[in-house]
């Protein structure tokens, strides 16, 4: 029996990093983007997530399922709005706070241990003893679906929630 309709959702307690500060003129990461990068990619080893990522990874079958993934930003209601009570600046534009989140939850390279081994100096004492990372391993091309959003909370800090499906692919054609 084919496992779909299987929805996780994981909580980063920070907020998002936007795709304009993610890369140097160079064309290498920046600094904020790799700090940014060790956060999600820490974040994912915990024992839940890990748990999560790998039913993930096991019960997708790209011949049977698309990923479905919802990014929610929530930032502090005196942030979120404006003292004439509209969206503030404050909070980013949601598309541009998707490709490096993504990326952190499904590229494939993150799980190869040679990633952690080119890791040197500040960078590497981001991952701290970490010998392995896991992540949920399928080209994010197997998602069909996302939406972004960005929500008031009463909390003192923003934060992310990223929920993932597995969806059947033929409840799209």
């Amino acid at each position: 029996m084919v496992k779909c309709h299987m929805n996780y959702k994981f909580h980063l307690p920070f907020p998002p990093h936007s795709v304009n500060k993610m890369l140097n003129r160079n064309k290498t990461y920046s600094k904020s983007a790799r700090i940014y990068r060790a956060n999600v990619l820490m974040e994912l080893q915990s024992p839940e997530n890990l748990f999560k990522t790998k039913q993930l990874h096991d019960a997708f079958n790209r011949q049977l399922h698309v990923f479905s993934v919802t990014l929610i930003t929530y930032y502090p209601l005196s942030k979120f709005l404006t003292k004439k009570g509209y969206v503030s600046a404050l909070t980013m534009d949601i598309s541009n706070t998707e490709k490096q989140t993504i990326d952190c939850f499904f590229i494939t390279k993150y799980s190869d241990p040679k990633f952690l081994s080119k890791r040197v100096g500040w960078e590497k004492a981001l991952y701290g003893s970490l010998s392995e990372i896991h992540n949920i391993s399928h080209d994010d091309t197997y998602m069909t679906d996302m939406r972004s959003l960005k929500r008031p909370t009463s909390l003192k800090k923003a934060y992310q929630e990223v929920l993932i499906s597995i969806v059947p692919l033929k409840s799209i054609l």
